[in-house]
């Protein structure tokens, strides 16, 4: 492949300048005046620079003969670990220095190897003229990508893998390492890690992609031609949720506010206080996704006054936090689903900056809205839940599955994945 192809196929999320995903990309970096070309370059560099904390696994070791599991977030762990705790044969490789895998990794590397691509980029922004300005803010993504695609070119060329398994088709590290085997004709394996959207890439790149539901292979075949064999197995990630417990009628209702990086503080306590015009007998709590770290500070200041629990994923499991609320208060997140797979009653509200209804949850009746919640009664939750998941199960179809059935379901997936095996056959870079 070419290197401007490279780096166009890794970052497919962004393409399209007119997409929700670029607008909004565009939109944080300007605010975070970080859009400028050198800007971008400076952040390079200081991912580069972050990779030294890691130097003493420059040295990355696969075992020969093994699957491997590649992930970068805590949400992509997650998505794999039913398969992970079950597979005998495999290898984990975490592509950020703070989630733990079997395998050691630096990116420094991989870092290194696309510096050497920024004159090219450099021609091709400014001399040649054929990369748009838009994309200038994309720069160090681009870099990314070029730098780890060669890496793991020449990594996997020198160990026998078997394949490799990813719960993430669409961030610019993992789909540089996907494009890697797919050059050296290493089956990939995909797993849903969450719900999926029209402007997501299309599932060409996999041997075998895992699937939540009906609604990801319809939105799929939208995108375009399904080229790898895809499973409904439901959302894996899911597997080893607990059951919610049986919530105390006698009680105030408890509401967790599951928020991400995409939520305006201002709409989020808009909505709180609606709610507490209309019900007085309700108890707020905030879950923070787990790349808000750095937003812990500035919740605890807006919500501590008001008596509101702010924790993060980092410090409360998610089984930990649905055990402790009656109702899921949400935007444009796959925590719906979640919600649905435990028993508790998914609410979709409006405080993101992003679509409302992203993943269509609402249109398709698996989540209520606001005014739906406000008009409900408590003695009615049962059964309007009961509905929803329903309803839910065109997004996972695994939502009311049995521990023996998913377990059943893991051991299959694993058997195709083990199917995939092939040789790698080399072709000239």
């Amino acid at each position: 492949m070419k290197v401007i192809d490279i780096a166009m196929a890794a970052n497919y999320l962004y393409q399209d300048i007119d997409s929700p995903n670029y607008i909004q990309y565009k939109k944080e970096q300007i605010n975070n005046k970080r859009d400028s070309f050198v800007m971008r370059f400076i952040i390079y560099i200081y991912n580069l620079l972050k990779g030294l904390g890691q130097i003493k696994y420059l040295k990355q070791d696969l075992s020969e003969g093994k699957k491997i599991y590649f992930y970068e977030t805590s949400n992509q762990y997650r998505a794999l670990k039913p398969l992970i705790d079950k597979d005998d044969d495999m290898l984990t490789v975490s592509l950020h220095s703070y989630q733990e895998a079997d395998v050691g990794f630096c990116e420094v590397l991989p870092l290194l190897f696309g510096l050497l691509y920024f004159p090219h980029f450099c021609f091709h922004f400014y001399i040649k003229k054929n990369i748009a300005p838009e994309y200038q803010l994309l720069l160090d993504k681009y870099l990314i990508s070029v730098g780890y695609y060669k890496y793991y070119v020449w990594l996997f060329t020198k160990h026998n893998i078997k394949s490799i398994i990813v719960s993430n088709d669409h961030t610019e590290r993992v789909r540089a390492v996907i494009l890697a085997a797919n050059f050296v004709k290493l089956p990939v394996t995909y797993v849903q890690h969450a719900t999926v959207s029209a402007y997501f890439p299309p599932l060409n790149l996999f041997s075998l992609s895992c699937l939540d539901g009906q609604s990801s292979l319809d939105t799929y075949q939208k995108i375009g031609l399904v080229t790898s064999k895809a499973l409904i197995t439901g959302a894996i990630r899911n597997f080893t949720l607990e059951k919610h417990r049986k919530r105390n009628k006698g009680k105030d209702l408890v509401v967790g506010i599951a928020v991400n990086n995409f939520v305006e503080m201002g709409k989020l306590k808009q909505v709180i206080a609606e709610v507490r015009q209309y019900k007085q007998d309700i108890i707020f709590k905030i879950r923070l996704h787990p790349a808000q770290m750095k937003d812990k500070k500035l919740y605890n200041q807006h919500f501590d006054k008001e008596g509101i629990v702010v924790k993060g994923a980092w410090q409360e499991s998610l089984d930990d936090f649905f055990n402790d609320i009656d109702v899921l208060f949400s935007g444009a997140s796959s925590i719906h689903l979640d919600a649905l797979n435990v028993g508790v009653l998914p609410v979709i509200i409006d405080i993101d900056n992003s679509v409302f209804d992203y993943y269509g949850y609402l249109a398709h009746g698996c989540v209520l809205d606001l005014a739906g919640f406000l008009r409900l009664q408590p003695e009615n939750i049962d059964l309007t839940l009961n509905t929803l998941i329903q309803k839910g199960k065109y997004f996972d179809n695994a939502i009311d599955l049995d521990h023996s059935a998913k377990n059943q379901c893991i051991m299959n997936v694993i058997d195709e994945i083990n199917n995939l095996h092939q040789p790698i056959v080399l072709q000239k870079s």
